[in-house]
């Protein structure tokens, strides 16, 4: 008897991409402990405009890392714009 062999496909297609998210900076900022509490604009590639309850990881003049658990992305630190996160 042959046993078919199915293979995962190649991508997860929960993942989604942060729309307005940026690479990471060469030069941050850690952010002290306990990290500041801020609310995060994220724009997610399908589900559009969320805001998130969230924390400052680190930051640069234009960019602020957030903390981001969420099962659409396998990294939980995005670089944000200044513009994208105000202070909770």
């Amino acid at each position: 008897m042959i046993i078919p062999v199915t293979e995962p496909p190649a991508w997860d297609d929960s993942l989604q991409r942060v729309l307005n998210a940026h690479p990471v900076p060469a030069r941050y900022t850690d952010a002290p402990w306990p990290h500041p509490p801020v609310r995060a604009r994220l724009v997610w590639e399908r589900d559009g405009e969320q805001w998130l309850e969230t924390v400052a990881v680190a930051w640069t003049r234009e960019l602020v890392l957030v903390d981001v658990v969420d099962p659409r992305v396998q990294v939980h630190g995005q670089w944000l714009a200044v513009g994208d996160v105000e202070r909770a």
